[in-house]
């Protein structure tokens, strides 16, 4: 749902936080969560370092080099099925 508000998508991101709380589209917790979310979303466009590769490489570089090793060995040793 994050990624849905965060592409302008916000009335499918507000009809899944409402699925997830009950389906009730006018639930209170629901438009709280949103408002939430939408105010994260344009705080991290206005003061982020942007979205690239290049950021998320120097940011997460361990996490993404554990992922793509994790899934190298798992293809490697046959176990995804």
């Amino acid at each position: 749902m994050w990624w849905l508000i965060d592409t302008d998508k916000d009335e499918e991101g507000m009809r899944v936080l409402a699925d997830l709380h009950g389906g009730d589209i006018d639930d209170p917790v629901a438009k709280a969560e949103f408002r939430e979310i939408k105010e994260k979303v344009i705080f991290e466009r206005e003061h982020g370092d942007g979205r690239s590769y290049a950021v998320m490489w120097r940011r997460y570089k361990r996490r993404v080099l554990l992922a793509m090793s994790s899934q190298a060995f798992a293809q490697l040793n046959g176990i995804n099925g």
